[in-house]
């Protein structure tokens, strides 16, 4: 067992630590007194993450998959199905309705009355944060934009990389402060076995200025001494190394990982309500008012068709098969990141 503070970032996401002798019920209150939910765990990543927290925790902790009508269609806490899972080999549904991590990072479902000594608490869904610029899922928002951090991991040439972004609407990424190089090198510097990736391309423009592939000049960067300017790459991509940050030629056709970059899509229309004249305000209000009422006679209309129904049938179980222990690399530097922090 090792010393782990109580709260621990990854992802844009904080993981919050609760000890005790606690059901999952009890867990799931506990995590919820402070706005949190029991933590969902969607994908390798945060999987290859909170297995490590658990591991130096030394003991099991709930987590908020459970399954409400059979033991074998399980799903978070909510309602969203379990699409992503770590099940050990000799898991079984039987064991209970609640699932908790074990130190190894296999998951294992158990009865929910049974008393573990943690939990992991994530912020609830319904949370959001008012500048989060609407990206889609396991894309991370850092400012205005987006970027496919996952990415680094798919070793493509320069123009298979490009055309991997484009497809996505996007384009491969651009640096146009320092603070958005540091979210990148924080980001990427998880995977240790990435030692580059591609930037955009750029091309030379008059008075000795350089612009990305969109237009924008490039008023920020960060030449190595061999590419100096960017003015000399020829039929040369540009390429970042993570050790140093340094921006440098590379051959086309070489592989390497990539991330692509786009402008985020605010989903909330708040500000539009509130800059409009009343003469718009008002027919919304009679408009959502029209809705409502809509809704309430839909509603009770259902429930008075609710006894004559049958009962529902059983969804068909989503349950996936055990994914692989995470790679051993990314688990040292995990633990890398995780002595950094409590340092």
């Amino acid at each position: 067992m090792y010393p782990v503070s109580d709260t621990m970032e990854y992802g844009h996401k904080t993981y919050r630590i609760i000890s005790g002798n606690l059901s999952w019920h009890e867990a799931s209150i506990a995590c919820q007194e402070s706005g949190d939910n029991l933590a969902s765990i969607t994908d390798q990543y945060h999987q290859a993450f909170v297995t490590i927290l658990v591991h130096r925790l030394g003991y099991p902790h709930w987590i908020g998959s459970y399954s409400a009508n059979s033991r074998d269609d399980f799903r978070w806490i909510d309602g969203s199905l379990s699409l992503f899972a770590s099940w050990a080999d000799d898991a079984s549904p039987s064991d209970g309705s609640c699932v908790y991590i074990d130190t190894n990072g296999y998951w294992r479902a158990e009865d929910c009355d049974s008393k573990l000594q943690g939990a992991l608490c994530l912020p609830s869904v319904g949370s959001t944060d008012l500048h989060d610029p609407g990206c889609p899922e396991q894309w991370i928002p850092f400012q205005d934009f987006c970027y496919s951090i996952y990415t680094v991991l798919h070793l493509k040439e320069f123009h298979e990389a490009e055309e991997a972004c484009k497809d996505q609407g996007g384009d491969i990424l651009t640096i146009f402060n320092e603070e958005e190089e540091a979210f990148i090198h924080y980001e990427v510097k998880t995977f240790t076995s990435v030692q580059s990736i591609w930037l955009d391309r750029i091309t030379p423009l008059s008075k000795g200025e350089v612009a990305w592939s969109d237009g924008s000049i490039v008023n920020y960067s960060q030449w190595s001494e061999e590419t100096m300017d960017g003015n000399g790459l020829g039929d040369y991509c540009l390429s970042m190394w993570m050790d140093d940050g340094t921006w440098r030629t590379a051959p086309c056709h070489e592989r390497r990982g990539f991330i692509c970059k786009k402008e985020g899509h605010p989903t909330s229309n708040d500000t539009l309500v509130y800059t409009e004249t009343n003469h718009f305000i008002i027919p919304v209000a009679v408009v959502s008012a029209v809705v409502i009422s809509i809704l309430l006679i839909l509603s009770w209309y259902l429930v008075k068709q609710k006894r004559f129904l049958s009962r529902p049938e059983t969804q068909t179980p989503q349950r996936t098969q055990p994914g692989p222990q995470p790679h051993d690399v990314e688990l040292r530097i995990l633990i890398k990141d995780s002595n950094d922090r409590e340092k």
